[in-house]
């Protein structure tokens, strides 16, 4: 995990997942997040920041200890939408990351008591904790039950009625659909009114100064190329 939530230790940017969770939770299928280096796996598999892992192929069981702060989002989405795996997330409920990424897509949500200490990539303790609240966040049934379901880790659990999440899971549309040059074209295809649901989709409102619309679109059509 490369964040840097961690204010009151603040040479590294690498901050490694307490084992006990990933004992508490797993095993996991895929971590693409991993440090370098990464003294325990989080899971069978992992892709570190050389692999460019939001870029990767993502199959099966999912552990996410993603960037924070202003690139978090991006993992959440990703996650939301792949539909298998739990996250560790700093508990900051107002942020990108958590709307709509957690609170629509989210099977169940455990807020950690107390604070965490996460790990050095050689492995050692640091002597501060991470310097704000955490929180797990499940997607999907089998994920949802093992966090509700998990007696190693302190905290309260909140389970989210299907009726206030979105089920489904989001397709890969085909090659052709990323192909679109302009926010019309893009609007026409997706059969939508781009004032309203591309915000809704992306977070901003098309045409804006600087809004980061177009950067987005290109990084989308990156790796969902890789997907199909």
């Amino acid at each position: 995990m490369h964040g840097d939530q961690h204010k009151s230790i603040p040479k590294s940017v690498d901050w490694i997942t307490p084992p006990e969770i990933i004992r508490a939770l797993g095993p996991f299928d895929l971590d693409p997040c991993a440090s370098l280096p990464q003294p325990w796996p989080c899971a069978r598999r992992q892709y570190t920041i050389e692999d460019d892992g939001l870029s990767q192929s993502w199959n099966g069981r999912v552990w996410l200890n993603p960037p924070y702060w202003r690139e978090a989002w991006k993992w959440m989405r990703r996650l939301a939408l792949h539909r298998n795996g739990i996250a560790l997330l700093i508990a900051r409920t107002e942020t990108s990351a958590w709307f709509p990424w957690v609170w629509d897509y989210a099977d169940a949500v455990l807020f950690i008591k107390g604070r965490l200490t996460f790990f050095q990539p050689d492995g050692t303790k640091p002597s501060g904790n991470a310097g704000a609240p955490s929180a797990l966040i499940a997607y999907g049934s089998e994920c949802r039950s093992r966090l509700y379901n998990c007696p190693g880790i302190p905290g309260k659990t909140l389970l989210i009625p299907p009726t206030q999440r979105k089920e489904e899971s989001w397709e890969f549309p085909k090659y052709e659909f990323w192909d679109s040059q302009t926010l019309d074209d893009l609007a026409q295809k997706m059969k939508i009114q781009p004032a309203t649901n591309i915000q809704e989709l992306f977070g901003t409102w098309p045409g804006e100064e600087n809004d980061g619309f177009e950067s987005e679109i290109r990084e989308i059509r990156h790796w969902v190329k890789k997907e199909i």
